[in-house]
């Protein structure tokens, strides 16, 4: 009987130990503000791969986002930056309302569908969604190439997985009175998607203008002339519950966007 017991409560320990490290893993943490970040000492900053965002440089890190988020952190924070590579925004948001990320380093449309989840910024860009697809000099039949709006009706275009396009397109279909198909692709980066596009796997796809521009330069047979909608105002994300960081951010971003250092940082990875 006594053995029982025994066992019975080396069990329940186990259990509980058990129970306490699922909900250690599982559960989110608390979202942290400016004042927790400043007394760690440490901000966690999400941040995607990309020839733009951040790369690597043979041993250091370059890139938009690296640069601007570090003279961030360095001139307002005064904190170290913990740096969380994602593979996308829907990976990058998830973590940020568990409270393992404090911002998300990328341009971010500011769109009904995001702000329902996260905060967004002050602007640092002001881009569109282009449609990108091969030159009609480059395909066999040029009937496919697409001249503008008008002619999207009953066409499929591809985006990257998490884009909040979707409802962008949704729109357009509407104001063209026909029926526009959107097919989300397992690619993490409109890098990966352009890339497809100039290699023919795919025929359209939607990406922001201002990435297009950057690799049209890079691959010459595609075209982005055409326009799928209006010009948005593009920020990092932001926990809710993060007033006071978001607070921080905005008055630098308000104050740096409209600098001479500002602008030949955009030159340097846009241009």
């Amino acid at each position: 009987m006594v053995q029982r017991t025994k066992i019975v409560g080396i069990l329940l320990l186990i259990l509980l130990l058990v129970s306490a490290i699922l909900l250690f893993v599982f559960l989110p943490s608390t979202p942290r503000d400016i004042d927790k970040i400043q007394k760690k000492g440490e901000i966690r900053i999400a941040v995607r791969m990309n020839q733009i965002d951040c790369m690597m440089r043979g041993d250091t890190l370059a890139g938009f986002q690296y640069e601007l988020a570090k003279l961030f952190s360095d001139s307002c924070l005064h904190v170290r930056i913990k740096w969380v590579r994602v593979p996308d925004v829907i990976e990058a948001i998830r973590l940020l309302k568990q409270g393992k990320v404090d911002l998300i380093a990328q341009n971010i449309p500011r769109s009904t569908d995001v702000l329902q989840y996260i905060t967004i910024s002050s602007p640092i860009l002001v881009s569109k969604a282009v449609l990108v697809q091969r030159k009609s000099s480059e395909i066999e039949d040029d009937t496919t190439f697409v001249k503008n709006q008008l002619n999207l009706g009953k066409k499929q275009l591809c985006i990257v997985r998490g884009s909040s396009y979707t409802q962008r397109i949704q729109h357009l279909a509407e104001e063209i009175s026909d029926t526009i198909y959107v097919s989300e692709l397992k690619v993490h980066d409109a890098e990966e998607l352009i890339l497809l596009v100039a290699k023919g796997s795919v025929r359209y796809g939607v990406c922001d203008e201002k990435v297009a521009n950057y690799f049209v330069k890079r691959f010459p047979g595609i075209d982005v002339s055409v326009d799928i909608g209006f010009p948005q105002l593009q920020g990092w994300g932001i926990n809710k519950r993060s007033l006071g960081l978001s607070k921080a951010v905005n008055s630098w971003l308000e104050k740096f966007t409209k600098s001479d250092r500002f602008n030949l940082l955009y030159a340097k990875y846009y241009n």
